[in-house]
């Protein structure tokens, strides 16, 4: 594996790591939740518009993630019984 590569990853398991870390010692999970997710949605629509347009093929494999991940995850959130709670275990 190439040296860049291993360290993308590894910073990339690092911010998660962190993430959980913050997220897990809080006392308003919900709300430290929607701060990070925020903050990365900031950055994010910072950085967009210096990177090209995804291949058109590409689009509804786009649309269907941010679909069912959107759908999911507003589901465990509000779900009364957190019968998903395995697998996000931060409530």
């Amino acid at each position: 594996m190439a040296l860049d590569v291993m360290a993308v990853v590894l910073f990339a398991a690092l911010l998660h790591a962190g993430w959980n870390a913050l997220v897990r010692s809080s006392q308003d999970t919900f709300a430290d939740t929607v701060f990070m997710v925020g903050g990365a949605a900031l950055w994010a629509a910072c950085l967009l518009p210096l990177l090209p347009l995804p291949a058109p093929a590409s689009w509804p494999w786009l649309g269907a993630s941010v679909l069912v991940t959107s759908s999911s995850t507003s589901h465990w959130w509000h779900s009364p019984t957190a019968a998903a709670s395995w697998v996000w275990p931060i409530r």
